[in-house]
């Protein structure tokens, strides 16, 4: 889903219009939404009650977007969807996008309570960045995922909510992804690499020959080239890419664990 590095400000894939340029010619038949039995979420897509301050903007953007409002009393950490484009020979194209608040620490809401998102398969834009949009005003950063079928019709797009991953641990949706395996792991990830970073600093000073942090570290990326544990080489990698390791190592420390994770009751429907 793009890098988010060590940066308070939640920036999740957020899109350019000009990524979108061109594509309104589409010809759409058929745009398909799983929807939340669930008041606590509203979904609108292209052919609802688009927000007035979007409408415009939204007119030429590439079929397949869809605002999603979150009227529950907390926070949604994390979204996962699936998008399913059909080309006019038949041919479907897959694309799937996690928005992951828990990637950064503290862990962020990608949409906060009372608050919406433009969701598309290029990303996500929050409701305080829709009057920018609205006047033309250029996003800061872009993603650019493939979007399918540049040259083709689109003759359908089915969306799905795989899960809602809400600020207490409940899970609304099918989650056939399991994302919360994921979430679990990079806690244990980080975990695992500070308290290894612990070790190697104390068994350096009792050996008498201290090694700086920066040191340790990169011995230890070096150690774990070619591991199956992405998770620590990610891990490892953000902390290298501060100027400053011990600033890296303080930032990962001050992660919290992850809640208990719980299945709804609620579900989706088309």
């Amino acid at each position: 889903m793009g890098s988010l590095m060590f940066t308070r400000a939640l920036v999740l894939a957020i899109l350019s219009l000009s990524l979108l340029s061109g594509t309104a010619s589409m010809a759409m038949t058929n745009i398909v939404v799983d929807q939340v039995r669930d008041s606590r979420f509203v979904i609108v897509t292209s052919t609802g009650k688009v927000p007035d301050q979007i409408r415009d903007a939204v007119s030429g953007m590439h079929p397949g977007w869809f605002v999603l409002t979150n009227q529950s009393s907390l926070g949604i950490k994390a979204l996962i969807c699936r998008w399913d484009y059909t080309s006019s020979d038949g041919n479907i194209i897959t694309r799937d996008i996690k928005f992951d608040g828990y990637t950064l620490v503290p862990a962020s809401d990608v949409v906060p309570p009372n608050h919406s998102v433009l969701v598309s398969l290029t990303g996500m834009i929050a409701d305080s960045s829709f009057q920018s949009i609205a006047l033309g005003t250029p996003m800061s950063e872009s993603v650019s995922y493939p979007i399918p079928f540049q040259d083709k019709d689109v003759t359908s797009v089915e969306i799905h909510i795989d899960s809602i991953i809400l600020s207490d641990g409940e899970i609304i949706g099918p989650n056939t992804s399991q994302y919360e395996d994921a979430i679990n792991d990079r806690f244990r990830a980080i975990q695992s690499v500070l308290a290894d970073i612990q070790r190697a600093d104390d068994d350096a000073n009792r050996s008498g020959v201290p090694k700086s942090h920066r040191e340790i570290v990169e011995r230890m990326a070096a150690n774990e080239k070619g591991s199956k544990d992405l998770e620590r080489r990610l891990i490892l990698k953000r902390i290298l890419r501060r100027n400053d390791v011990n600033e890296g190592i303080e930032y990962f420390s001050k992660c919290l664990p992850p809640p208990h994770f719980y299945n709804s009751r609620g579900g989706l429907q088309k």
